[in-house]
């Protein structure tokens, strides 16, 4: 799913900085966070925030975060899916050994 995210993000011709920024803001950093992780000023963070929103027509961490769940949740949420009925019996006894106290 990770993979998908970045190569929409491309596709959309943000810069490999603007996929950093998107997917730190898109994990709830702040934009002062990002400047740190990313050693750059706050300002620069700004400035790859404004391509950002230009170039994908959103505002902020609210239209990050609409299209992560409205484009990227859905398919998260048929993995998970899958993953449980194929491994149903693992998934049992891990949620009973839970209920039990027996982890």
């Amino acid at each position: 799913m990770l993979k998908d995210l970045i190569l929409y993000l491309y596709d959309k011709e943000l810069s490999r900085a603007e996929v950093e920024v998107f997917l730190l803001m898109a994990c709830g950093y702040t934009y002062q966070e990002v400047a740190d992780l990313r050693c750059c000023a706050l300002k620069t963070v700004k400035y790859h925030i404004t391509g950002i929103n230009s170039k994908l027509k959103i505002v902020g961490r609210k239209g990050i975060l609409k299209i992560i769940i409205t484009i990227f949740l859905p398919d998260l949420k048929n993995q998970i899916i899958n993953y449980l009925y194929s491994h149903k019996e693992n998934v049992d006894r891990l949620l009973w050994s839970s209920k039990l106290g027996e982890d």
